[in-house]
């Protein structure tokens, strides 16, 4: 006897209860229903009362083909398992051998010895000359705003009339 499914609102209730889904139930019902109706289109779930997500919905049992039955072929083993064995023993080098790898480009080998290129003197100057002009600029600025709160000076606060004497 097959059984008549489940309706969307009866899933939902179970999945809050036992699942940490968090606490807002309608983002988890979005969700439910989008998964519910992609179930339906591919197959893998039957409405058995009304149509989409609306009604009954049960869990349709997986066709298992052929091909699923299969177990996959074993890796294959060298027929000459010793002689490879003894091949490692005896070159314990690398395969392939570094003789047979590409070289690696000039611009990548380190060259003892080798002189860096020297910078660009009048670029440096320029950079060092810039960088003072605008040190000085915030100075003057900071210092010009220091004069002008030292310039403001603070009336004292009138004093209130008691109208109650």
């Amino acid at each position: 006897m097959q059984g008549k499914g489940a309706s969307r609102q009866a899933l939902l209730k179970y999945m809050m209860q036992n699942f940490s889904l968090g606490q807002d139930e309608s983002s988890v019902n979005t969700h439910l229903k989008s998964a519910l109706k992609h179930g339906l289109e591919k197959g893998d779930l039957q409405n058995t009362t009304g149509k989409g997500v609306v009604g009954n919905i049960r869990l349709l049992k997986a066709k298992t083909t052929k091909a699923a039955k299969k177990p996959a072929p074993a890796a294959k083993k060298p027929k000459n398992k010793d002689k490879v064995e003894e091949a490692i023993k005896k070159h314990p080098t690398p395969w392939p051998p570094r003789s047979w790898q590409e070289p690696t480009p000039p611009w990548n080998q380190d060259k003892k010895g080798a002189k860096k290129p020297a910078k660009n003197a009048t670029a440096s100057k320029a950079k060092a000359a810039a960088a003072a002009k605008a040190k000085a600029k915030k100075q003057a600025a900071a210092a010009k705003a220091k004069a002008a709160a030292a310039a403001k000076v603070k009336k004292p606060a009138k004093k209130r009339k008691n109208p109650v004497k």
